[in-house]
């Protein structure tokens, strides 16, 4: 494992150290992002309500009843 960390390494004055911080920031950032997003569309309804078509209904009903 420290071997193709070492060879994935860019020489450099931090030798990598820098790098990995970024990596990790990354993948956080990406983590948080698709957190976000599987929110804003779990909020989103999978079929919209139709209230025109309830209200059309108890219009009908009034007529008959």
């Amino acid at each position: 494992m420290e071997a193709a960390q070492a060879s994935a390494a860019l020489p450099g004055t931090f030798g990598g150290y820098a790098l990995q911080n970024v990596n990790h920031i990354a993948h956080l950032s990406g983590a948080l992002i698709g957190v976000a997003l599987v929110w804003l569309l779990s909020r989103i309804p999978s079929q919209p309500q139709d209230h025109d078509a309830s209200a059309s209904s108890r219009k009908v009903n009034r007529r008959v009843s």
